[in-house]
């Protein structure tokens, strides 16, 4: 894609929600990068044992991650809106890597990150991550759910 196609792109979009996406995308980026660091081949290597991650596998991976983020948080605003749960995807995502290196075909992934990317820019604070380190849920029904979150969070922070 070229730069002038990228600005007209941007264009469409306020500021506040290009910064968000592009933060969104860095944050995904670190979780996938450091599960393979942990777990995968090598530093660079986008492999986790005999299974190569094409660059859509890597999207949905990532989005793999941002589900196990919320669930670790309790929030399942995913779940109620018609997304898998991540054990949900994540059997998935593994049976779609066993067809892929079996047969050589492209698999459907892809799907799952544009979703996960769609859910956190409607459902969730654009700003909450990057000012508290954890997500919260635009729909938040009063002050006492969001206080709830916030204390469930710092619980789980403790050291």
């Amino acid at each position: 894609m070229s730069t002038d196609s990228v600005a007209a792109a941007t264009d469409q979009f306020s500021p506040s929600f290009v910064r968000a996406v592009v933060f969104r995308g860095r944050y995904v980026a670190t979780l996938v990068g450091e599960v393979l660091t942990k777990y995968g081949n090598g530093p660079g290597v986008a492999q986790i044992g005999d299974f190569k991650l094409s660059s859509t596998a890597l999207l949905d991976f990532g989005a793999l991650l941002q589900l196990r983020a919320w669930e670790v948080q309790g929030i399942q605003r995913h779940v109620e809106l018609g997304l898998p749960s991540f054990a949900d995807a994540f059997r998935k995502f593994a049976d779609q890597l066993r067809m892929q290196s079996g047969s050589g075909e492209p698999s459907e992934f892809g799907r799952l990150s544009l979703q996960v990317l769609k859910l956190t820019m409607q459902e969730f604070s654009w700003d909450a991550l990057p000012t508290f380190g954890f997500d919260v849920p635009i729909t938040v029904g009063d002050a006492e759910e969001l206080m709830d979150l916030l204390a469930q969070h710092l619980w789980a922070s403790r050291n």
